[in-house]
C-alpha cells in the first residue's frame, strides 16, 4: 500500500463528491454541501485548505432511497450505515473500496477503515424550541451509548490542540465520561443505539412543522441546535462553486452558515488552521489510479 498525501486525500474525496452529485442528479435526488465543505466552498471556493472532509446533507426521504438503492450501482464506492444491519456509523458514510484508512485513536464515534464522506439526514423537527432543545440531549445521551459500545480505553482527544489548564481539565473529565460509558455500555449491541437515534429524528418525520435540521450529529455545533434552522433553509438549491465545480447548497447557506460559525467569513487564528482528523490513508497498489 502507499500512503497518501493530503491532497491526494481531496481528490478522492472530490471524485466521490462527484460521483455522489451524478447519482443524485440522475435520480433526482437533493443534496447540500454542509459544515466545513460549504464554508470551503463559500470562502475558499473549494476545500478549506488545512481541512481533510467533505459534508453533505440530504432531505431524509432522499437519503433513504440513497442508502437503500446506491450499493447495487457502484464496486467502488458502497454506503455503510447502521440501518443496513452494520454495527457503524450512524448517518451514512460513503466509503471508497480503493482505499485503506488507519486511525490513530478511536476518538470518533464512527470508525471506518477506508477513505470517506459523511452524509447525513435532514428531518422536521418540533416547531417548540424546548422540545428540540430536549431532543438534542436525548440524542446526545443515546451517542454516548453508541460510543460506549464501539470506543475502546483511549484517552479523549478532543481538547488537545487547545492551549489552558480549562481545556486540560475538560479533556479528563471527558476522558472520565468516556471510559465509564464504555464500562456500562461496552456489551450493548451499537446498532441498537445508532437505530434508536435515527428513530429519535425520525418522531416528526410525517407532521407539516417549520422547522428542519440535522438531529444525527455529534457533539458538535451547540449539541446539533445550530443546524436546526426554519425549514425556508433548506427549500431548495443553489449551485456555488467546490474546486471548479458547480454542486449544491441549500437556499439558506448564509442563515445556515452564520447559526454554526457567527462571523462565517473571517479566518481563524494560524495556531487554529490545523485538521482535527487523526488518521493516516493509504492506496491499495493494485487500485492505483
Amino acid at each position: 500500500m502507499r500512503k497518501l498525501s493530503i491532497d491526494e486525500i481531496k481528490q478522492i474525496q472530490l471524485k466521490m463528491l462527484l460521483e455522489l452529485d451524478k447519482y443524485c442528479h440522475q435520480h433526482n435526488l437533493t443534496y447540500f454541501m454542509c459544515g466545513g465543505t460549504l464554508l470551503g466552498a463559500v470562502r475558499h471556493k473549494g476545500f478549506i485548505p488545512w481541512d481533510d472532509d467533505i459534508d453533505i446533507l440530504m432531505p431524509r426521504k432522499d437519503y433513504e432511497i440513497l442508502l437503500h438503492e446506491y450499493n447495487c450501482t457502484s464496486e467502488k464506492y458502497k454506503m455503510k450505515s447502521v440501518e443496513l444491519g452494520m454495527d457503524r456509523p450512524i448517518a451514512i458514510m460513503m466509503v471508497c473500496e480503493d482505499t485503506v484508512l488507519k486511525n490513530l485513536s478511536d476518538e470518533n464515534y464512527d470508525v471506518i477503515d477506508k477513505l470517506y464522506i459523511d452524509i447525513f439526514p435532514v428531518d422536521n423537527l418540533s416547531n417548540n424550541c424546548f422540545v428540540r432543545y430536549i431532543c438534542c440531549y436525548i440524542k446526545e445521551f443515546i451517542l454516548y451509548c453508541y460510543g460506549g459500545a464501539t470506543w475502546s480505553y483511549v484517552p479523549s482527544a478532543r481538547y488537545n490542540d487547545r492551549a489552558g489548564g480549562f481545556f486540560n481539565w475538560k479533556g479528563k473529565l471527558r476522558t472520565l465520561l468516556k471510559y465509564i460509558f464504555i464500562s456500562i455500555f461496552k456489551v450493548t449491541s451499537s446498532n441498537f443505539w445508532g437505530r434508536l437515534a435515527n428513530n429519535l429524528s425520525r418522531l416528526w418525520e410525517n407532521k407539516n412543522t417549520n422547522w428542519q435540521g440535522c438531529m444525527i450529529t455529534q457533539a458538535h455545533h451547540n449539541n446539533g441546535l445550530s443546524e436546526m434552522l426554519p425549514k425556508e433553509v433548506f427549500s431548495s438549491t443553489v449551485k456555488l462553486n467546490f474546486e471548479g465545480h458547480q454542486l449544491n447548497a441549500m437556499v439558506g447557506y448564509k442563515e445556515y452558515l452564520t447559526s454554526l460559525y457567527g462571523n462565517y467569513m473571517k479566518m481563524p487564528p494560524k495556531d487554529k488552521q490545523v485538521s482535527h482528523h487523526d488518521f493516516i490513508a493509504y492506496y491499495k497498489e493494485k487500485n492505483e489510479p
